[in-house]
């Protein structure tokens, strides 16, 4: 299981959540997996800069590696699959097994969520 950390920054003078650190370690992640759910939890615990570690190995998740989780509520999801493929098609010089953690900007995965509860609430 990942550690989840959230890391804030002042933005529009209010401090405000900014990334999410999904930290799983190097061969944590389990690549032969489609998907990767992880429970929505809060409160976040608070990172300062500092504590990021510059010599982790990271790799953002982008908007289009998200989703919900269909079978059970209060879940996301990584597309592991789609992030598998943009690491191949861009060549990356990196091997999966060494990805030690996820980077997603709170932005993206509220974005996806929203969009989620929305399809409840069409007339």
């Amino acid at each position: 299981m990942a550690t989840i950390r959230v890391y804030y920054d002042y933005f529009n003078d209010t401090l405000s959540p900014i990334w999410l650190l999904l930290h799983f370690g190097r061969g944590g992640i389990d690549w032969s997996k489609e998907h990767l759910y992880m429970p929505i939890q809060a409160p976040f615990y608070r990172i300062e800069a500092e504590e990021i570690h510059e010599d982790t190995m990271s790799l953002s998740i982008l908007l289009e590696d998200l989703t919900i989780n269909p079978y059970e509520a209060g879940y996301y999801g990584i597309r592991l699959d789609r992030v598998l493929k943009r690491i191949h098609k861009q060549q990356l010089l990196v091997d999966p097994y060494d990805i030690e953690q996820f980077v997603i900007q709170l932005g993206d995965l509220e974005e996806v969520l929203q969009m989620d509860v929305r399809q409840h609430y069409q007339t």
